[in-house]
């Protein structure tokens, strides 16, 4: 039944052991984590958690999400994050936690974009900048912290 399906199954967490599970799973076509989901979990080096995975699962898409509230970081971890393999797709809240559009930063992404995609369902639109970037839709966006309240962006 799920070989029937015409949808693409990614699989969402940021367990490592359970991501390499699921990577063995032949209905999984690729991964999506955010910092929530890293946070949760303990990890307080959102780069060598991501390396880590990327050298262990090279072959499928999976996505990382910028945590910054402020549109020029946004810019500069996306630019960063994209750098981390050919796989490797980056999300864009489209608000930030003030609520303002991240529209420009989007528009400016996709005017320096190889091509232009399209839309991705009702929630992220998809452009291409060398590595491919995602921008995803978020009712509300709160500031990723750890358990002792350092930003994650510090491990970026």
């Amino acid at each position: 039944m799920i070989k029937s399906l015409k949808v693409k199954i990614f699989a969402d967490g940021a367990d490592k052991q359970g991501m390499l599970d699921m990577y063995k799973k032949p209905f999984i076509k690729g991964f999506t984590t955010n910092p929530t989901l890293m946070c949760k979990a303990g990890i307080s080096d959102y780069e060598t958690f991501a390396k880590d995975i990327l050298s262990h699962i090279p072959d499928y898409s999976i996505s990382f999400e910028v945590f910054s509230d402020d549109f020029d970081e946004m810019k500069r971890q996306a630019l960063k994050i994209a750098t981390w393999g050919d796989n490797v797709y980056v999300k864009i809240p489209v608000t930030n936690t003030k609520g303002e559009l991240a529209t420009n930063l989007i528009r400016e992404l996709a005017n320096a974009a190889d091509n232009f995609i399209g839309k991705f369902g009702n929630f992220m639109n998809l452009i291409r900048l060398r590595i491919p970037v995602f921008a995803q839709t978020v009712f509300k966006r709160l500031a990723h912290q750890s358990d002792s309240g350092h930003l994650l962006t510090d491990t970026v």
